[in-house]
């Protein structure tokens, strides 16, 4: 579950919308932190790793050095 607040109705109602959310107005609760908050259920981030498991950050790289200082 993730929540979201706003301090602006209509950005609340409009996010709300496109999570498919459920919207709460903190307006007449005294201490509030924010006038509207949003509940959602959040996706996972699944980043793609586009590295082979073979690959080396070394291979295909110059470093400024000539073969002849490796040595």
């Amino acid at each position: 579950m993730a929540i979201r607040r706003f301090g602006n109705e209509k950005k609340a109602k409009s996010f709300a919308k496109a999570v498919n959310g459920e919207l709460k107005d903190l307006r007449e609760i005294p201490g509030a932190i924010s006038k509207f908050k949003v509940t959602y259920t959040g996706k996972k981030n699944r980043k793609k790793n586009n590295y082979s498991a073979d690959w080396s950050p070394e291979e295909d790289r110059d470093f400024g050095y000539s073969n002849e200082f490796w040595k």
